[in-house]
């Protein structure tokens, strides 16, 4: 029960200020659907609406009106920067995975309150949640007066769009980044980052040129670098042994195997672990250890070859045979991993998979000594390291302020409407009609449209028996 409301406002059951019209919908499959609508004019279509959006369109309609439609099941009802329930208006059908709602009063204020109300409690099920008609029925609703409901749904109708059109900004922020990135990656390795810092370090010696006609005109670096094979700086490459393990991370006390998953994003994660039961196959020349260069040779098209430099390890984790371990010499390991992060790496070792592009994709050690990689003079080498962790640093700290800004405008809009559903929101006025005396008109508006249902279901004509022929 909810307490605190203003004077003229009361609670009462769902079922009392709405009518549930479920007996106009009906679900069609998608091939009948395709069936129906082949051939026919967009004019001569309607709106087919399933438990949280529009879903197709059918040749044909079930009912005609304003309604708000809820999910039955499917419907994110405890995700609150989402919505449970929406508006639809005109000719529609509707399928079994959608209530469809008539409040008696407000519709916009139906709709408002159900996007806010908790439902714990109220659906059922673990993966597909499910609101049957009888829990919706009980839902408690706060009935403030109608001009009340009005006020506060104009209000709502105003500030939501608003919040939506900050999230839709907001949800632009991540892709940007994500460019950004790239395009700081991409600038590293052709030289353009550290245009400037070679004007003022003339001193620095050029690499060894090792460049032919096809390299200059397709990666176009400075003349200072030159152009190799990665397996010109490569000491040795580490595989590790593969065998069965059960999924359990590793702990302090126990020793683990590293999974491709724990190179995967960026970032060494010690967690994303197997652990070793048998104890012959711990080998301690394995274990990893910081300042490591990791990297998978398996995982799909977008991930193989993903890498990542250990900051910090406090497990005994041995590497894998999908994970390697890359020795280096004359080259800065950092300027290795971002390459490999950039557009121009991640074709080199993409080209150089082999599988099918619907499952895991591979990457030998032959095919990875044989990407190609421009080569700075090895002071450049750190100064972009140098300047892409700095511009990274910029990066994560935006992606920080985006997060928070996007939990506080999630919590915003479920903060404005449990406001609006306190009475909180607009003024109340004394001249209102109190809600209890609107409920009682409707409840006497709701018993004279039944007993008016049920007479014309009586008096509805039953078909003529045929009389039997005499003799």
């Amino acid at each position: 029960m909810m307490e605190g409301l203003p004077k003229g406002w009361i609670v009462t059951d769902l079922e009392n200020c709405t009518q549930i019209l479920d007996k106009y919908r009906k679900p069609i499959s998608l091939k009948e659907r395709n069936k129906r609508i082949a051939d026919k004019k967009e004019e001569d279509l309607y709106p087919y609406y399933g438990a949280t959006s529009q879903v197709g369109y059918i040749d044909g309609f079930l009912i005609e009106g304003r309604f708000v439609l809820i999910g039955e099941d499917g419907a994110p009802f405890f995700d609150s920067s989402k919505n449970i329930a929406y508006i639809v208006d005109g000719k529609i059908w509707v399928n079994n995975h959608a209530h469809i709602l008539d409040s008696l009063t407000d519709n916009n204020f139906l709709c408002h309150f159900l996007n806010q109300f908790d439902y714990t409690g109220y659906v059922t099920g673990t993966t597909r949640l499910k609101l049957t008609q009888t829990r919706l029925k009980q839902i408690q609703c706060p009935f403030p007066p109608f001009n009340e409901q009005k006020r506060i749904a104009a209000k709502l109708d105003k500030i939501i769009p608003r919040i939506d059109a900050i999230k839709e900004r907001l949800d632009k922020v991540p892709t940007i980044i994500k460019r950004f990135r790239q395009s700081v990656l991409t600038a590293a390795v052709t030289g353009k980052l550290t245009e400037k810092w070679r004007e003022e370090h003339p001193e620095v010696d050029k690499t060894e040129m090792l460049l032919d006609e096809i390299s200059v005109e397709k990666y176009k670096i400075p003349d200072s670098w030159s152009f190799v094979k990665l397996n010109k700086r490569i000491a040795k490459i580490q595989a590790g042994k593969n065998f069965s393990c059960p999924e359990i991370p590793v702990t302090c006390k126990t020793v683990g195997i590293v999974k491709i998953s724990a190179v995967t994003w960026d970032k060494f994660n010690p967690k994303e672990t197997k652990t070793v039961q048998d104890q012959s196959n711990i080998h301690p020349e394995f274990f990893i250890k910081k300042n490591d260069f990791l990297i998978s040779r398996a995982n799909t098209i977008e991930l193989v070859g993903a890498s990542v430099i250990v900051d910090e390890i406090n497990y005994r984790i041995m590497i894998s045979d999908k994970v390697w371990r890359v020795y280096f010499y004359e080259i800065d390991k950092k300027f290795v991993h971002y390459y490999l992060k950039s557009s121009k790496g991640r074709n080199e070792i993409e080209v150089r998979s082999s599988g099918s592009q619907l499952s895991m994709r591979n990457i030998s050690q032959k095919a990875f000594r044989d990407i190609d990689i421009p080569l700075p003079p090895f002071e450049e080498q750190k100064e972009i390291v140098r300047q892409v962790d700095n511009l990274f640093t910029i990066a994560d700290n935006l992606e920080t302020h985006y997060q928070n800004a996007k939990a506080k405008v999630d919590k915003l809009t479920q903060s404005v409407l449990a406001k609006a559903f306190r009475g909180e929101l607009v003024p109340q006025d004394s001249n209102d009609e109190p809600a209890e005396k609107l409920l009682e008109r409707i409840q006497e508006e709701k018993a004279k449209m039944e007993t008016a249902a049920k007479k014309k279901k009586k008096t509805k004509k039953k078909p003529a028996k045929k009389k039997k022929k005499a003799g």
